[in-house]
């Protein structure tokens, strides 16, 4: 797509009718005077459709378009959208959407807090079945016990690794909201 052109829009615009490109064209008014010389006078620059110049699609709209009245009206549109913006506050959207990443982050740390305690909670259970693994009264044998005692034991410091993480985020974030008072 070529954005290269004397005009604002050129290779950005597109027809309203067929959705083609529009491309800039100039025409110049030109007359032979008295004494030969061609002399130009009042050079237009404009729109064109692409689709309707090169008779690819069925586009019932205007050929050219005035290089000027588009401008203006995108312009225009530019200049309200631009002036709206002046008038949002965007720090109590922001600060919101900061607490509202706080308060997942919290619900994530009591979540795996959660998993945690699970996880403790079957590491017990698992020690409490050594002995009796050892007096061959248990379903477990020692080898297998010890490597399910061994995952368990990675499992939990994994989660807490995570939780260490996400408070040490939030941590910093709290700092960062108090600094700039979110």
């Amino acid at each position: 797509m070529s954005t290269k052109g004397s005009l604002l829009l050129t290779g950005i615009a597109r027809c309203g009718c067929c959705n083609s490109r529009l491309t800039s064209t100039t025409f110049v008014n030109k007359y032979k005077a008295a004494n030969g010389e061609i002399r130009r006078y009042n050079q237009n620059k404009s729109y064109r459709c692409t689709g309707k110049l090169q008779g690819k699609t069925d586009c019932t709209g205007q050929a050219t378009f005035s290089s000027n009245k588009v401008e203006r009206q995108v312009m225009k549109q530019v200049n309200n959208y631009l002036n709206q913006l002046k008038t949002i506050d965007f720090s109590s959207k922001i600060d919101s959407i900061k607490r509202n990443t706080l308060n997942e982050k919290e619900k994530k740390i009591k979540k795996l807090q959660s998993i945690l305690e699970e996880h403790y909670n079957e590491l017990s259970v698992l020690n409490a079945e050594v002995p009796k693994s050892i007096m061959g009264k248990s379903a477990f044998k020692p080898k297998m016990l010890n490597d399910l005692i061994e995952k368990k034991e990675l499992e939990i410091t994994q989660t807490t690794n995570e939780i260490i993480e996400i408070e040490r985020i939030l941590t910093s974030k709290k700092m960062n909201c108090l600094r700039w008072k979110c």
